[in-house]
């Protein structure tokens, strides 16, 4: 298992399986069901890194991932059929700029690699590698966000716990640093006038309401990790955090545990607006045949309210 993400509108969960596509859950995980079985659909066999849903049509959502053939992916009809979006190749994500409403712009970040960011202004036919256009010591700048069609932030991150975000207004050909600590991996999150960012080690994350100008730390403290924080009912946030579930209604600037703690540290974490629930899911990393941990998703009820 490498991903789990829930749809924002409909009681619907999506696991990436490494080499074995996208399984989706209509009761909360109990049963899945493959994704991918319209009549030709690409096969995903690559390990999902993230899913974009298209926030006006909520049937049609993209796929990033790593290894093993093509790295990005898209369905405009629930998951039935999959098309590969030209040569892109081992992407930890994706972003798509939605304030098109052709969705021409696209940006896909390469896995633990510097200098490999690419973009799209066709939908995904053709890729740029704008990534080169930043320095090395930019490191690895993998997780993208689009704010329009030419400007974007994305964060990067080093082995060391280095990094930052940059930022362009002119499509990629330059780049601006706006932070200078390292981001995580695990994710950002955009609620439109508002953006996150994980920061790396567990520092908590960083906010920007001016579109990536500048950032401000919040969460910092050891309460929130540098997993992916995710939307909640009534504007809130939530994030993990060695204590449990942590929610927070004031942007990120307070939080408090919302739930009891996690049996293990997850890898990611997703939130059903549909079953007011939150599930946080683990993967056991490695090459070969290894199986989806019995445990490889928890369920966690929590309901904040409107």
């Amino acid at each position: 298992m490498s991903f789990l993400t829930a749809h924002p509108t409909d009681d619907v969960l999506i696991a990436g399986i490494a080499q074995k596509g996208l399984w989706s859950s209509t009761d909360g995980g109990t049963t899945w069901t493959a994704l991918g079985s319209g009549s030709g659909s690409a096969a995903i066999t690559n390990r999902t890194s993230s899913i974009v849903f298209d926030p006006t049509t909520p049937s049609t959502y993209w796929e990033s991932g790593i290894y093993n053939n093509n790295g990005v992916y898209k369905t405009t009809n629930a998951g039935s059929v999959f098309s590969a979006l030209g040569d892109a190749h081992h992407c930890d994500s994706i972003a798509v700029d939605f304030s098109d409403a052709s969705r021409q712009t696209l940006m896909a970040g390469g896995h633990e690699t510097a200098q490999s960011l690419f973009r799209s202004t066709n939908a995904g036919s053709t890729w740029t590698n704008v990534g080169m256009n930043m320095s090395a010591g930019d490191k690895k700048c993998n997780t993208p966000l689009i704010i329009d069609g030419m400007t974007h932030v994305v964060g990067c991150w080093d082995y060391d716990g280095s990094g930052g975000i940059s930022r362009t207004t002119n499509g990629g050909t330059t780049w601006s640093r706006v932070y200078d600590k390292g981001i995580s991996y695990g994710g950002p999150l955009n609620l439109g006038s508002v953006l996150y960012y994980p920061r790396s080690n567990d520092a908590g994350l960083v906010r920007s309401s001016d579109g990536g100008k500048t950032w401000i730390e919040v969460g910092a403290g050891g309460d929130v990790s540098s997993l992916n924080p995710v939307a909640l009912p009534g504007g809130r946030i939530g994030a993990w955090g060695p204590r449990g579930m942590m929610v927070s209604s004031d942007s990120g600037d307070h939080w408090t545990v919302a739930t009891p703690a996690s049996p293990w540290r997850p890898n990611g974490i997703a939130y059903s607006m549909a079953r007011k629930t939150f599930y946080l899911w683990h993967f056991s990393c490695g090459n070969g045949n290894i199986p989806v941990p019995d445990d490889a998703i928890i369920g966690i009820a929590y309901d904040p309210g409107p």
